[in-house]
């Protein structure tokens, strides 16, 4: 794969085009509550799927990194600079963000192993979203507004990101 050989300028050219990816998903959002709907993580799971675990993880890095110091690359284009970051809601799903794209950039190339490790993706970004909304919201709530309702998108985006990133290799699927 191209994109994991890359090196030095074009390396950092590649990780920040794709934390650009992620802050164009971040602004195709709906306002739900305390966690609004996005692209994002289809854009993360791309990245990670395309760039590999360490590039995918460190491009989502960058990403978040870009929002904590002020740029507005979240959904809605908003920043939440410096220690906005700890008082945030979303703060969780966020700071999940690199684990999430290195779990996308480890994933076979089989299409239903890629949509699995995608879900299984997915699933830690909720997690520790949850974990970090519950603090706001309490347990029942948190549920409720930061983890069901995105469950059906997550799956829908978990099989989408998997045909992208197959199809950026050309159609072949590897084991």
């Amino acid at each position: 794969n191209k994109l994991r050989s890359l090196r030095g300028a074009s390396l950092l050219a590649a990780l920040a085009l794709a934390a650009l990816l992620i802050t164009a998903g971040a602004q195709a959002h709906i306002e739900r509550g305390p966690v609004p709907m996005t692209l994002q993580t289809l854009a993360l799971l791309v990245v990670g799927g395309c760039l590999g675990p360490a590039r995918g993880a460190a491009a989502a890095a960058l990403y978040v990194a870009w929002g904590i110091l002020g740029a507005p690359v979240f959904a809605d284009g908003k920043a939440l600079p410096g220690m906005e970051f700890l008082d945030s809601k979303t703060s969780g799903y966020l700071a999940a963000f690199p684990v999430a794209a290195a779990i996308a950039g480890l994933a076979p190339r089989h299409p239903f192993a890629l949509a699995s490790a995608f879900m299984a993706a997915h699933a830690v970004i909720l997690a520790v979203g949850f974990l970090w909304l519950a603090r706001f919201l309490g347990a029942g709530a948190a549920w409720e507004h930061g983890v069901a309702p995105f469950l059906l998108g997550a799956a829908a985006k978990s099989i989408f990101a998997g045909a992208i990133v197959i199809s950026l290799r050309g159609g072949r699927s590897v084991s």
